[in-house]
């Protein structure tokens, strides 16, 4: 979304309650904040209405199904005289991406000719095919990987299914 939606202190504080624990009950909420649950059931319902609240999860521990490894890959695709190109080649890197890689890849960006992938594997061997996968592929000018050895926040963004 571009713009900012307008959020008072008490959306703020139901969702940062909400963040902690996606499970916790609407009349807990409404104690902890000392509204009516039916307020709190409104807000929420708002929200989830206007897309600010996408979805009710959980958090996975990646270790605990195999995943040891995250990478930081930041692409640049380009080289073609025809700027427009390049951007078209960046959209079918990204898809190729997308599908080939459909439970390695957590988080995949761009700004136009560079993909921004953030990525997990189970071991060495797995981040090594899809690193030699990228090299063959022409329409990438640069690459730079980063390993990254452990995660001190934001781990919902690297492991959600």
């Amino acid at each position: 979304m571009s713009e900012e939606l307008d959020l008072d202190e008490l959306d703020r504080q139901i969702l940062e309650i909400l963040q902690k624990n996606a499970r916790i009950p609407f009349t807990e909420i409404a104690r902890r904040l000392d509204k009516p649950d039916t307020t709190i059931h409104f807000r929420i319902k708002k929200m989830t209405d206007i897309g600010i609240i996408k979805s009710f999860t959980i958090l996975v521990s990646p270790q605990s199904l195999g995943y040891s490894i995250s990478a930081l890959f930041v692409i640049d695709i380009g080289g073609h005289v025809v700027p427009e190109i390049s951007i078209e080649s960046a959209q079918k890197v990204s898809q190729q991406l997308l599908k080939s890689y459909v439970q390695e890849v957590r988080f995949l960006g761009s700004n136009k000719t560079t993909l921004f992938i953030l990525a997990m594997f189970k071991n060495e061997d797995e981040l090594e095919k899809i690193i030699l996968n990228l090299k063959n592929n022409p329409d990438i000018q640069k690459m730079k990987i980063w390993k990254i050895s452990s995660v001190l926040k934001g781990g919902e963004i690297i492991f959600s299914t």
